[in-house]
């Protein structure tokens, strides 16, 4: 078996030629991204613009087209040999995103293989993100229709955000403070927690398989309901993991 995590403990390897860019960018309210390893941030910013780090331009495809910015990362090259070697990577492959503070953006979808995805400061009608093996977090986001989010093997934070949400992993954590909406949560291998304040007013409905639920401090079993005819509900169901509501 062949091991390669793009680097070099053997002379032989040369790392892939790496590049960053700065590239300002039309006006769009769509974002259709597929990305490979690069860890990916949606934020806030002067302007519309993309900026990249140690990715070879030649790997990365960034157009604009009516309304939509479309990214399209093709999988690294790994150079290899028929021995049996390690190839490690020194390098970070990161994206910005940067949006107008007054911008809203209409649709959000970000299929990604490994990276790290990040959306902070964001006003957007709907949210589709799938992961193999990423990570997902979001801050002070505010999504107005469907969101939904699928994570085979990472973990989600969710962090003062609105919206309503059906979100499926795998074998991820999640982590929930001051999340206002509809969210269901379908856990298969992973932990939920949320850190908010007793007197919260938030429905709950949540049940676990071979896990346990915790209230506050008290073991409640695997099922527990609290309705509290709010607006606010959490939906949680875990095969494996606990849930806390701290």
């Amino acid at each position: 078996m062949e091991i390669h995590i793009d680097g070099d403990f053997d002379q032989e390897f040369e790392d892939e030629k790496v590049e960053s860019q700065e590239i300002d960018l039309e006006n769009f309210s769509n974002i259709d991204a597929k990305t490979y390893v690069a860890n990916v941030t949606v934020q806030v910013g002067a302007d519309f613009h993309i900026s990249t780090h140690d990715i070879n331009p030649e790997r990365m495809k960034i157009s604009v087209a009516e309304q939509t910015l479309f990214i399209r990362e093709q999988k690294p090259h790994y150079p290899h040999n028929h021995q049996k070697k390690i190839y490690i990577c020194k390098a970070e492959y990161k994206m910005t995103i940067t949006v107008p503070q007054t911008a809203v953006l209409n649709e959000v979808r970000i299929n990604d293989f490994s990276g790290r995805l990040n959306l902070s400061d964001l006003n957007m009608q709907k949210l589709d993100v799938r992961a193999n093996a990423g990570s997902l977090k979001l801050q002070d986001v505010t999504i107005q229709n469907d969101t939904k989010i699928r994570l085979d093997a990472g973990n989600l934070d969710i962090y003062q955000c609105k919206m309503n949400s059906n979100a499926n992993l795998a074998a991820g954590s999640v982590k929930i403070k001051g999340l206002q909406g509809k969210n269901h949560f379908q856990l298969a291998a992973g932990s939920l927690k949320t850190l908010d304040d007793r007197d919260d007013q938030t429905d709950y409905d949540l049940s676990t398989t071979l896990g346990s639920i915790y209230f506050h401090g008290s073991r409640m079993g695997k099922h527990f309901y609290k309705h509290e005819g709010s607006a606010n509900q959490l939906t949680a169901i875990s095969s494996v993991g606990s849930i806390k509501i701290q």
